[in-house]
């Protein structure tokens, strides 16, 4: 819902330009929105599944909930976080520039993949590399922060 809610808020400021060349190609569009499909299919299908069994018959939460939803809450703050860092950095440095946005196993692998290979992280970099490739401070940024797994900031030398 959290990420949902800041990407139609971003693409309603911003647009979303890993999509404006592939939307005037129908074949290549389908493709993409089919992946976004099985994506929320893959994601969601756990709670479908928890959801189809009868609430009398639900066990108890257990430890293992608590744990996978400390898990969550953990990775869900590292996001907000995250989210709010990059609004900031973009605020103060890039104010000229053109703004460009557990479960059953299998679905946090599929997400990881998607993030880091196909659709998050390679066409966001690409884009911001070729955008930012003059400014000093993006490159310092990009440097000195984690990709995806945080960690204490790294300094340059």
């Amino acid at each position: 819902m959290y990420l949902g809610s800041f990407l139609f808020m971003r693409a309603l400021k911003h647009g979303d330009k890993r999509f404006d060349k592939v939307k005037k190609i129908p074949g290549k569009f389908l493709i993409y929105w089919l992946i976004q499909g099985v994506w929320i299919a893959l994601t969601a299908l756990p709670v479908y599944l928890t959801n189809s069994i009868p609430a009398k018959i639900h066990p108890a939460i257990g430890v293992r909930d608590i744990i996978g939803l400390a898990i969550w809450g953990t990775g869900f703050t590292f996001e907000v976080v995250a989210n709010y860092q990059k609004q900031q950095w973009r605020k103060e440095i890039g104010v000229n520039y053109k703004r460009s946005f557990i479960s059953h196993g299998l679905c946090p692998i599929f997400v990881t993949f998607l993030i880091t290979r196909v659709s998050g992280i390679p066409l966001l970099e690409r884009e911001n590399d070729r955008r930012l490739k003059d400014v000093v401070a993006y490159w310092k940024y990009k440097k000195e922060t984690s990709m995806f797994v945080p960690t204490w900031p790294r300094t340059v030398e």
